[in-house]
C-alpha cells in the first residue's frame, strides 16, 4: 500500500470550524429547498458486520480508506483533522466494523465523533454540528443535481475539482473572481473518494472540505467563499470580532508597540493573543519576530515561542525573512515538531532559494515526517523548484547508489507541480525497465501521473497498463486511471481501451476550453489586437482553416471526415495547392486529400 497520500485540506480556520457555518453549504437561491430526513440503511448495515483488523502505528488516511472499502461507502474528515500525519494504533478480532471506528476516533487528537451526513461517515469535532441535509426541489438545474455520480481525487485543486462536478453533473459554474483569487493564493488540495452519491452531496462535501459555500442560481453554481463572500454564506461571529479587531489596528497604526506585542510571545498566556495581532499588523513585524527564531548564545527561545513566530511569519506570507526560516528548519538540535513547523512556513512564503536545501531533505531518514513537510514546501514552490529538481532528479537516477527520498518522491512532486517538463519525467520514468530500481521508480511515476490531475495522461498511463507485466504497478496505474476518471475498472489493460476508445476518448480528447482560452487571455498569454474602440476580432486565415481541414482527413471519426471533405470541396480551387501537396504522403489523409483534389480539378475543366 502506498503511503503517499496527502492529508484532507482546507481554506477553512478554527474560528470558522468551531462556528457550525461551514456545514451549511448547500443552499439555493430565493429558498428553494427541502429539508428532510435522511436514512443509510446501507451503510449501517455495514457497520453491523464483524471484522478483524490490525492497524500499527498506520496513517489516520490509510485507516479510513480500509474501512471505506469494508464498508463500500464514504468516509469524510471535517477540515482541522490531519489524515497523513496522524497515526493509528488498533486491534480487532470478530468485532463490528462501527466499533472498530469508534476505536480508531478515540484515539484523534482532540474530542470527535462521527455523523452519517450527505450520505457519507464525517468524523468531526463534537462540538460542530451538522445541519439536515437540503436538497433542492423547484428550481433550475435541481434535476441535475439529485443524480448520482463518483469522484476520487487526488491532491487536486479545489478549482479542478468543481470543474470536474461540473462537467459530470452537466451544470454551469460561476467563480467570482474573489473565490478563484483565494484558490488560487491558498493552493489548498482535496483528496476525496466517494462513491454513487447525488451532486448536491458531493458539492456540500466538498465546500465543507475547501471553505466554500454554493448556492443554485437560474441554472448555475455559484460559489462564494464561507464567512461572507460573493456566495452569501452567513458572516461568523468570530470572523467579525477579527475584522473589527483589524480595523482598530490600522487606525493605531504607529501606536502599535511592536517590541511589547513580540515580547507577549514568549508567554504561554498571552502568545495566542499576540500572534493574532502581529499577523494584522503585517509585514513590519517580520524582523523583530524573525529575531526570536536566531539562536544568538543569550537567551534562549523555547519551542513554543518559536513555533508562534513561525505562525506568524507563514500567515504574513512575505519571503523577506526566509534565512531565519531555513536556518530552524536545518537545525538538527531542534525537535522534528519545530523543524516541521519551519518547513510548513517556507511553504506558506515560498522562497525559491531554499530549493536545494528542501530536496537534500527529501532523503532525511530519521523523520520521514520532515521529509513529508519537505515535498509540500517543494510542490508549494511550484514552478520555480523544477529546474533543480530535475536536475537532482536525474542526477540520482544514475547514481550507483541513489538517496531513494530524493529519487522517488521527486517523481510524486512532478505529479503535484504539473508543467510539461514534470510530465515528460514522469512518461520516461513509467517506461523504465532497466536496473534494479526500475519497478520502484514505474510504481511512483504511475502515481506521480495521477496527481497531475490532466486527462491528457490517459492514453499513456493505458499503452503502459496494456504492456505492464507487474501485478502490482498494474494496480498502481488502474489507480491513477480512476483518480482522472472516476471509473471502477480492474487492473486490465484491455478493458480500459475499450473503455477508452468507446467513452473516454470522448469525452477527454477535445480541444481547449472557453474557460482555459479565457483565463490565458485574461493572464496576458494570448495577445490580441484591440480596435480604436477597444474590440478584438479573431478571424481565421485560410491556410490555417485549410490546414485545419486536411488534419481532419486523418480522423478515425466518418463524420469529421465527411465534414472536412465537404468544406475543401467548397472552397475549391484555392485548396487546390494544399491539397495536392497533401496528396503526395501515402497515408490515409493523403490518399483522401489527393481524391478531393480530383474532384475538384474535374469540376474546374467542366
Amino acid at each position: 500500500m502506498s503511503r503517499h497520500h496527502p492529508p484532507l485540506l482546507g481554506l477553512v480556520t478554527p474560528a470558522l470550524l468551531a462556528s457550525g457555518v461551514l456545514l451549511g453549504g448547500g443552499s439555493l437561491a430565493f429558498g428553494q429547498v427541502e429539508t428532510v430526513k435522511v436514512e443509510y440503511p446501507d451503510v449501517e448495515k455495514k457497520l453491523e458486520e464483524p471484522v478483524t483488523v490490525t492497524f500499527s502505528d498506520t496513517p489516520l488516511h490509510f485507516v479510513l480508506e480500509e474501512v471505506g472499502k469494508r464498508t463500500d461507502g464514504n468516509v469524510v474528515l471535517a477540515p482541522g483533522i490531519k489524515r497523513f500525519e496522524t497515526r493509528v494504533t488498533v486491534t480487532a478480532s470478530k468485532e463490528p466494523l462501527r466499533d472498530v471506528l469508534d476505536k480508531v476516533i478515540s484515539r484523534l487528537p482532540g474530542d470527535c465523533k462521527r455523523t452519517l451526513w450527505a450520505g457519507a461517515i464525517v468524523i468531526h469535532p463534537k462540538d460542530l454540528a451538522l445541519p439536515d441535509p437540503k436538497i433542492p426541489v423547484r428550481v433550475k438545474g435541481a434535476r441535475a443535481l439529485r443524480q448520482s455520480m463518483n469522484l476520487q481525487v487526488v491532491r487536486a485543486s479545489v478549482g479542478s475539482v468543481l470543474k470536474r462536478i461540473e462537467r459530470r453533473a452537466g451544470v454551469a459554474t460561476n467563480f467570482p473572481a474573489r473565490v478563484r483569487a483565494s484558490l488560487l493564493k491558498s493552493g489548498s488540495r482535496l483528496t476525496l473518494r466517494l462513491y454513487r452519491l447525488p451532486v448536491h452531496y458531493v458539492l456540500d462535501i466538498v465546500c465543507m472540505s475547501s471553505g466554500l459555500s454554493w448556492k443554485l442560481e437560474d441554472g448555475r453554481l455559484v460559489f462564494g467563499l464561507v464567512g461572507g463572500g460573493e456566495g452569501g454564506g452567513e458572516v461568523d461571529v468570530n470572523t467579525l470580532k477579527y475584522n473589527a479587531k483589524k480595523e482598530n489596528l490600522k487606525l493605531a497604526g504607529p501606536m502599535v508597540d511592536i517590541d511589547e506585542v513580540v515580547g507577549r510571545l514568549r508567554s504561554s498566556r498571552t502568545r495566542d493573543a499576540a500572534t493574532r495581532e502581529l499577523i494584522l499588523i503585517g509585514k513590519e513585524t517580520l524582523p523583530k519576530v524573525a529575531a526570536l527564531l536566531r539562536k544568538d548564545g543569550v537567551e534562549k527561545v523555547d519551542a513554543g515561542t518559536c513555533d508562534a513566530a513561525l505562525q506568524v511569519i507563514a500567515q504574513i506570507g512575505d519571503p523577506s525573512e526566509y534565512d531565519a526560516v531555513l536556518k530552524v528548519f536545518k537545525d538538527e538540535e531542534r525537535s522534528a515538531d519545530t523543524r516541521i513547523a519551519a518547513a510548513d512556513t517556507l511553504a506558506s512564503i515560498r522562497p525559491a532559494q531554499v530549493v536545494n536545501d528542501l530536496v537534500e531533505a527529501l532523503d532525511n531518514t530519521s523523520s520521514l515526517r520532515l521529509a513529508e513537510a519537505s515535498r509540500r514546501a517543494l510542490v508549494s514552490i511550484g514552478e520555480p523548484a523544477v529546474d533543480r529538481l530535475i536536475k537532482r532528479y536525474r542526477q540520482e537516477r544514475v547514481a550507483e547508489r541513489p538517496k531513494q527520498g530524493v529519487l522517488y518522491r521527486a517523481l510524486l512532486i512532478f505529479g503535484e507541480i504539473n508543467t510539461n517538463e514534470t510530465k515528460r519525467e514522469l512518461l520516461y520514468a513509467l517506461k523504465s525497465t532497466k536496473g534494479d530500481r526500475a519497478v520502484s521508480v514505474r510504481h511512483h511515476a504511475a502515481i506521480g501521473l495521477g496527481f497531475t490531475n490532466d486527462p491528457k495522461v490517459i492514453p499513456y498511463l493505458i499503452k503502459a497498463l496494456e504492456g505492464e507485466r507487474d501485478f502490482l504497478i498494474s494496480k498502481y496505474i488502474t489507480r491513477s486511471l480512476s483518480w482522472l476518471t472516476d471509473e471502477r475498472l480492474p487492473p486490465d489493460g484491455r478493458r480500459w481501451r475499450a473503455w477508452w476508445e468507446n467513452q473516454g476518448k470522448r469525452r477527454y480528447s477535445g480541444g481547449e476550453s472557453a474557460d482555459k482560452i479565457l483565463d490565458r487571455l485574461a493572464g496576458g498569454e494570448i495577445k490580441l489586437q484591440l480596435d480604436k474602440d477597444g474590440y478584438a476580432k479573431i478571424n481565421e486565415s485560410l491556410d490555417q482553416r485549410v490546414q485545419r481541414l486536411l488534419t481532419m482527413l486523418g480522423s478515425d471519426d466518418p463524420a469529421k471526415v465527411r465534414a472536412a471533405s465537404s468544406d475543401l470541396e467548397a472552397l475549391g480551387k484555392e485548396a487546390l495547392p494544399a491539397l495536392r501537396k497533401a496528396g503526395e504522403k501515402k497515408d490515409l489523409a493523403g490518399r483522401r486529400a489527393a481524391r478531393i483534389a480530383l474532384r475538384i480539378q474535374e469540376r474546374l475543366t467542366e
